[in-house]
């Protein structure tokens, strides 16, 4: 069976390596570093603020 030119350019482009970066990728931050979301402060700061008005 023949395979046509399209079919075997189509067929190629599956494995096609990715490009890669000529600059150095970014290190990754260490766990300390990370920044987390705390749910319960901005409820914390507006208590504060409300009872730090009223003195």
């Amino acid at each position: 069976m023949q395979i046509s030119l399209t079919q075997r350019a189509l067929d190629n482009l599956i494995f096609i390596p990715p490009k890669r970066s000529r600059s150095n990728p970014k290190p990754k931050p260490s766990t300390s570093e990370i920044r987390t979301y705390d749910p319960v402060w901005p409820l914390m700061a507006k208590r504060w603020l409300r009872v730090r008005s009223r003195k």
